[in-house]
């Protein structure tokens, strides 16, 4: 953007030789599942987590795992802020609700302390 022609040509007056650009990315990126490709470090410390099907979700089930599908308004939270951890039998029923729906629910898991977040996506 400092260097767009329009930008130039406002910031004349001032000096902007000495003006370093930088972009700062604000973003929450799911990749999918199983995601072996390199990825640029830029967008490294944006990945929050995955996405996936519901097939592998129930065969990635174990357990020891629980489960909570946040609200919309919760999703800027952190999953071990949460309290309120269900069952993937309670999970599950819900889960298959919404991709009939063609729906794609975030997920949070718990696993004995370590926690991930992903989408269960409906194809």
């Amino acid at each position: 953007m400092l260097f767009d022609k329009f930008t130039r040509e406002t910031l004349e007056p001032l000096s902007t030789a000495h003006i370093n650009q930088v972009v700062c990315f604000l973003t929450a990126l799911y990749l999918p599942f199983d995601y072996d490709f390199k990825i640029n470090v830029a967008y490294t410390k944006g990945i929050k987590g995955y996405y996936l099907n519901f097939e592998t979700f129930k065969k990635q089930h174990s357990s020891g795992k629980k489960y909570y599908l946040p609200k919309k308004t919760e999703w800027g939270m952190e999953p071990n802020e949460n309290d309120k951890w269900q069952e993937f039998n309670t999970v599950e029923q819900y889960v298959s609700k919404t991709i009939e729906e063609k729906q794609a629910p975030l997920c949070w898991q718990n696993h004995h302390g370590l926690y991930s977040q992903f989408f269960i996506v409906w194809w």
